[in-house]
C-alpha cells in the first residue's frame, strides 16, 4: 500500500512538473506562432499616443523693437510651458540674405537636425499668431486629429502626415503649421529652399509661402502623401474673413499681412488672450 502510495506522489509530480514545463514553454516560445509572440506583435503595431515632450513650438522674428511680437512669443511660451511642451525662440536672422520669412525654413533644418529624435513634431508659429485658449492641447485637437483625417481616405496608411497646415481663401498659409521629424521633411525643406522661384506667383510679397502654396498645386503626388490640410478653426483662424473667421473660444488667432502699426493697436484692443483666464 506504501509503495503504491508512493507511485501515485510520483506520478502527481511529473505531471505537474509537466504542465509547468508546457506553461514555460509557451511563455518563453518566440517562434512567430507563439502567444508570447503574437502579444508582442501587436503591441509594437499599437499607435502610441503622441506625448507632451514631442512637440516644439517654436517663435520667430528678427526684430525685438516691436513690444507687440515680443508679447505674442510670451504669449507662445505661457502656453507651452502650460502643457509641458518644448518652446524654441529665436530672434537672430537664419534668411541668409533673403527676406526674412525665409528663416523659419533654414531654422526648421537646423532643429530636425540636431535636436533629440524624441522631438518628433515641430509647431512653426508665426509672431503675427495668438494661441487665444490655452485649454485646448494642440495634441488632441490638431495632431491627432490631422492623424484621423489622413486615413480617412485612405484606411491602409499606416503612417502619420508628415506636414500639416490649412488654407484660407486664396492660398495654403504657412503662419501656423506643423512639421514632423523625418527624412521626408528633412527633404521637403532643401526642396523649398533651393526651389526654382522663375514664374512662382506672389514669390516677392510671399515668399517661402508662395513656394510651399506652388508646390502644393503643382507637385500634388508628392506633397498630398505626406500632407494633411485641416480646417483654419483648428490651426490658423483670422482675423478677416479670408477664409474662417475666429470666433470667441478658439485656439489659433493669427493675423496675415498687418502692417505692425495696424497689428499693435488690434492688440491693444483684444479682450484678452485667454492665457490668465484658462
Amino acid at each position: 500500500m506504501r509503495l503504491r502510495k508512493q507511485h501515485i506522489l510520483r506520478l502527481i509530480a511529473a505531471c505537474c512538473t509537466a504542465v509547468i514545463l508546457v506553461t514555460i514553454y509557451h511563455v518563453i516560445d518566440t517562434s512567430p506562432h507563439s502567444r508570447l509572440t503574437r502579444l508582442m506583435h501587436l503591441w509594437s503595431n499599437k499607435e502610441k499616443p503622441i506625448q507632451p515632450h514631442e512637440v516644439t513650438i517654436v517663435s520667430l522674428y528678427n526684430h525685438v523693437k516691436h513690444m507687440e511680437y515680443v508679447h505674442a512669443l510670451q504669449n507662445h511660451e505661457q502656453y507651452a510651458r502650460k502643457h509641458g511642451y518644448n518652446w524654441f525662440h529665436s530672434l537672430s536672422g537664419w534668411s541668409a540674405g533673403r527676406h526674412p520669412a525665409w528663416s523659419k525654413i533654414k531654422l526648421l533644418q537646423h532643429l530636425l537636425s540636431s535636436t533629440p529624435d524624441t522631438r518628433q513634431w515641430f509647431w512653426m508659429l508665426d509672431a503675427d499668431a495668438l494661441i487665444m485658449n490655452h485649454t485646448i492641447s494642440v495634441i488632441d485637437a490638431v495632431l491627432d486629429e490631422a492623424a484621423r483625417l489622413f486615413k480617412e481616405g485612405d484606411p491602409d496608411k499606416k503612417r502619420v502626415p508628415d506636414f500639416i497646415l490649412s488654407k484660407d481663401c486664396n492660398a495654403h498659409n504657412t503662419g501656423s503649421f506643423i512639421l514632423r521629424n523625418s527624412p521626408w521633411s528633412m527633404e521637403f525643406l532643401d526642396r523649398v529652399w533651393n526651389y526654382n522661384q522663375t514664374g512662382v506667383p506672389y514669390i516677392d510679397g510671399w515668399w517661402e509661402n508662395a513656394v510651399i502654396h506652388h508646390m502644393m498645386e503643382k507637385e500634388s503626388d508628392y506633397m498630398n502623401a505626406h500632407t494633411q490640410i485641416v480646417p483654419q478653426k483648428l490651426l490658423n483662424a483670422y482675423n478677416s474673413d479670408c477664409g474662417y473667421k475666429y470666433q470667441p473660444g478658439d485656439f489659433v488667432l493669427h493675423f496675415p499681412g498687418l502692417d505692425k502699426g495696424t497689428f499693435f493697436l488690434l492688440m491693444k484692443g483684444l479682450p484678452g488672450d485667454e492665457s490668465d483666464r484658462k
